[in-house]
């Protein structure tokens, strides 16, 4: 039997490599008729391979091979490649072809464009991307890109999505995870059979393929892309990260073990600190009014600036260095109200969440470090009906989450371990713009008037924070 999958194994890596290899690829008149249908851009060849030789060790080898048929796909290329002080590059290259496949231009690692990989009000991050910076004189022409990495973390393993997204189509696509048998893993596939995806599962690898998937139009009030499209989730049982190993059981012991090895310790405030907000609370026996006072209390004193080194991209700075400094990142920030919080006596949780315009959950059956999370909220248990907190903010109203962090499952941590929670949802007939105008229209054809506009749940969140912009910005923003 180990036989027989070795054979069918080593055959489908000749096939790929023959594939790989086929010069029809580069040439778009070879694209099936059908795959250009509504697509910007055809995935004409990817080969995504994940080698685990151990908890500490990871390899990841890609080559994709993408015709990009008009402007609209130009964003579709994805020739970048994420790295930090833990990952190192191998290998990093792309050609550039053009309609009839010959090649028009070869971009060596040094030619990849290299930057931050966070944002402009980072303090200091080792997250970086390398990414290939190429304006195309013309229509359509294919990118090759090819990339190899390495890395001691395990806790993430790069997901598979066969089909990419809206107006993208895929030839051909192969996902191939080898893996130390002495290894567990766990995998969730989402969707395939309804896209005839094939799969070999044998000791110590798996093997997905995907073939002649055509591309997707969106849809007005659409289900989240990724609810409908073929996905492929793989996690170790047992991973390393940035010196620590940990489980991925269940949520409850996962939470239980973030909470004791990352969180521990680091809500201790001085004497003085503790002091101030007592005072300011002093008096108040409500919890809430008081989760009121210090939430005013952090957007009053505080401004938000990234921070991404090391294990710090997950586990938050020491609360009185925060409050030291006056800045810090969704982490710092969130723990720091935490630590203010418990000053004042209001029970809350630290809490980790996807944050995006789209709700996307925390997937509640398939327990992975940090939960397939990006951001960090504070939650405040408050019965039926719990209250969270967006800690970077220094305009949101308090317990405001709109269009960012509602309607979905997150990641509750809490000393006794951690939980899945649902956030606030908002009602459609919360979500209002309300327009009130008196208009004059006098004889010689003039007009004046009085308009008043008031936006509620989402519709406030499109609008929040013109009201701190100069006067000038803010009447632009009317009239637009």
């Amino acid at each position: 039997m180990i036989y027989k999958q070795l054979v069918i194994f080593v055959f489908l890596s000749l096939s790929t490599l023959s594939i790989a290899q086929d010069a029809s690829l580069l040439e778009v008149s070879t694209i099936p008729f059908k795959l250009r249908i509504k697509s910007n851009a055809v995935v004409r060849f990817s080969h995504q391979k994940i080698d685990i030789s151990s908890v500490k060790n990871l390899n990841e080898s890609n080559r994709r091979i993408i015709t990009v048929l008009n402007q609209e796909g130009i964003n579709d290329v994805k020739a970048y490649l994420n790295y930090d002080s833990n990952i190192t590059i191998k290998k990093l290259e792309a050609t550039i072809y053009d309609e009839l496949g010959n090649k028009i231009k070869k971009i060596r690692k040094s030619d990849f464009v290299d930057v931050s990989a966070v944002s402009d009000f980072s303090l200091y991050e080792d997250s970086r991307v390398k990414y290939l910076k190429y304006t195309p004189i013309s229509y359509p022409f294919t990118v090759d890109f090819i990339s190899e990495t390495s890395t001691s973390n395990t806790a993430y393993i790069p997901l598979w999505y066969p089909l990419e997204g809206y107006y993208i189509s895929t030839e051909y696509s192969k996902y191939e995870v080898i893996y130390n048998s002495s290894l567990e893993i766990k995998t969730k596939e989402k969707n395939l059979e309804k896209y005839s995806i094939s799969k070999i599962d044998y000791d110590g690898g798996l093997v997905f393929e995907a073939q002649n998937l055509l591309s997707i139009k969106p849809e007005s009030y659409s289900p989240n892309f990724r609810d409908f499209s073929p996905s492929v989730k793989v996690a170790l049982k047992e991973f390393y990260y940035e010196g620590y190993l940990g489980q991925t059981n269940d949520w409850d012991s996962l939470g239980k073990w973030m909470y004791d090895e990352l969180l521990i310790d680091r809500t201790v405030l001085s004497e003085e600190s503790k002091s101030k907000i007592k005072q300011l609370v002093e008096g108040i026996e409500d919890p809430i009014e008081k989760a009121k006072i210090v939430y005013n209390y952090v957007q009053n004193h505080t401004r938000y600036i990234s921070v991404q080194e090391g294990i710090g991209g997950i586990q938050p700075e020491f609360a009185s260095n925060v409050d030291a400094l006056k800045y810090g990142d969704c982490k710092g920030l969130t723990n720091y109200t935490k630590a203010l919080m418990d000053a004042a006596g209001v029970k809350s949780h630290y809490t980790r969440v996807n944050a995006s315009r789209t709700p996307t959950d925390v997937d509640r059956d398939f327990v992975t470090f940090v939960g397939q999370t990006n951001h960090v909220i504070l939650n405040i248990p408050n019965e039926n009906n719990d209250i969270w907190l967006e800690c970077t903010s220094q305009t949101n109203p308090f317990g405001y989450t709109a269009g960012f962090t509602d309607d979905r499952d997150v990641f509750v941590l809490t000393p006794d371990g951690g939980k899945i929670v649902h956030t606030t949802v908002y009602p459609t007939e919360d979500n209002l713009q309300s327009t009130k105008a008196i208009i004059n229209l006098a004889n010689d054809g003039s007009i004046s008037g009085d308009v008043t506009i008031k936006t509620y749940g989402y519709q406030y969140g499109l609008h929040e924070g013109v009201q701190n912009q100069p006067l000038r910005d803010q009447k632009l923003h009317l009239k637009e």
